[in-house]
């Protein structure tokens, strides 16, 4: 994704987005299209993700964040996650670092593996303590060791990168990619469970209603940043508009509706920043949100001015 948004309010397009953006980037800068989405710290996942990760073209998925539980221990830490169209993706769920390692006794049971005849479809209405019998001594051997400082922008830290060279001199562990573990995992998949819900983060209570304002702020940007997304789409991908462009002149109709002064602005709204997973949910202290509130009003105003500039222009045609 462009950036790491919120996994529960944003709409289903602004996700889409987030994905086309995020990965038109990785082909743009490092030629590759990732397999595995990376959403660490979303205070909670909403049902719909499984869906738009697998036709964005994610293979996998990867959380620490419910291991953050107050009240119940979620516990599975490899399972296959579906969204109510039946998509599944294949997510591994466990802390960072040698958190992962000194965890290994809260979340053992999600280690093993499903019995022959165990319950294969899992969600919230389920009792967590029946998950025992369901499942058989054999466990999935391989666990994901994966560090690095994220916030603010860093990578593994010169400690981090020491001890992992260090515990890749014991047998039990290697240097690996995020992409090769999920493979290995991959081979064991049939084994696991399968989470058909949201994913409920039982922490951070408040992201839904905190600070309203700026989520109302937000919301009128995705209102009117939609439409306007639709009218780029139309303008460069239908075939009779492409038509009528190459007939007047592709020069000529830009310089008519401005739209060399238009896309910045465009791109600028549709690349939500705004959705980013402190932002949207505010998990700010006053002053942040005061700030960030009346910067997201003065960008919506001269996007508004903009767009309705834009509107006349095409009135004209």
């Amino acid at each position: 994704s462009y950036v790491e948004p919120d996994c529960m309010m944003p709409s289903g397009e602004s996700f889409v987005r987030q994905r086309l953006y995020g990965m038109r980037f990785f082909r743009e800068n490092f030629d590759i299209l990732p397999k595995v989405e990376w959403f660490l710290d979303s205070f909670g996942y909403n049902r719909g993700l499984p869906q738009i990760l697998t036709k964005s073209g994610a293979k996998y998925f990867w959380t620490t964040k419910l291991t953050w539980n107050l009240q119940t221990t979620f516990p599975f830490v490899n399972f296959w996650w579906q969204g109510p169209d039946g998509s599944k993706i294949l997510t591994g769920h466990f802390n960072m670092g040698d958190g992962t390692l000194g965890s290994w006794k809260k979340f053992g049971i999600g280690h093993h593996l499903l019995a022959d005849n165990g319950q294969k479809s899992w969600n919230y209405k389920n009792n967590y303590d029946d998950l025992i019998n369901h499942v058989k001594e054999e466990y999935c051997p391989h666990v994901g060791y994966f560090f690095g400082w994220g916030d603010g922008g860093h990578g593994p830290t010169h400690k981090e990168v020491a001890i992992a060279n260090e515990l890749a001199k014991l047998p039990m562990f290697k240097w690996s990619r995020v992409e090769n573990f999920f493979e290995e995992l991959n081979t064991f998949s049939e084994r696991f469970p399968i989470w058909d819900d949201e994913l409920y983060l039982e922490n951070h209570r408040g992201c839904f209603s905190n600070h309203s304002d700026v989520k109302e702020i937000i919301k009128s940007h995705m209102f009117y940043a939609t439409p306007s997304d639709h009218l780029e789409s139309i303008l460069f991908h239908d075939a009779d508009t492409l038509d009528f462009l190459g007939t007047i002149g592709i020069t000529r109709l830009l310089a008519i509706v401005g739209i060399e002064d238009w896309t910045p602005d465009l791109k600028s709204a549709i690349k939500l920043i705004q959705k980013f997973y402190n932002e949207l949910p505010s998990k700010l202290i006053t002053l942040e949100a005061k700030k960030i509130c009346e910067k997201r009003k003065s960008e919506m105003e001269d996007f508004l001015e903009n767009l309705s500039q834009q509107t006349d222009n095409f009135n004209q045609l």
